[in-house]
């Protein structure tokens, strides 16, 4: 049973990455998700970590892709802030899917990612501008460091 430590955001999770002596794991508890976005996001987890040891830079102009003067922040999440997320009322004004991708970057990476590679009939990420254009951001840069990206069909729900 995997749990995370007492500073972890929730205490009830989904699924959870952890590097262990070269390798990369997925653990994927039962949840509400379907199972398939679950690994989704944890793999974006995976991808950021390899990049970063790595020093693959796939992460150098995400702030330009959020509102000005937006700081990532835990309080958010637990207040469930649903300020630039798919709550708002303004579709041009959302940028985050959830209050939860509000948390740090990684997250919001995590969420788009998920959301791309899961596909469901309300695809969110075609729905609002500034999630395609996150989307996009993430698809260039990840093609950039691991070319075989460009022949998969991991993208293929944004073209």
């Amino acid at each position: 049973k995997i749990i995370p430590d007492e500073g972890a955001a929730i205490k009830n999770v989904a699924g959870e990455f952890l590097s262990y002596d070269n390798y990369y794991n997925i653990f994927i508890t039962k949840s509400d998700e379907p199972f398939e976005k679950t690994f989704c996001h944890e793999m974006m987890h995976a991808i950021d970590f390899n990049a970063l040891n790595h020093k693959y830079d796939i992460t150098g102009n995400w702030y330009d892709y959020n509102p000005k003067n937006f700081n990532y922040s835990i309080r958010d999440y637990r207040n469930d802030n649903m300020e630039y997320t798919t709550y708002s009322y303004d579709e041009d004004e959302v940028y985050f899917v959830d209050a939860y991708s509000k948390v740090n970057q990684d997250e919001d990476r995590a969420r788009i990612f998920e959301n791309v590679c899961y596909i469901d009939e309300d695809n969110i990420i075609k729905k609002y501008t500034n999630l395609l254009k996150k989307a996009k951001y993430i698809r260039d840069e990840l093609i950039k460091y691991y070319p075989s990206l460009s022949n998969s069909e991991v993208f293929d729900s944004i073209k």
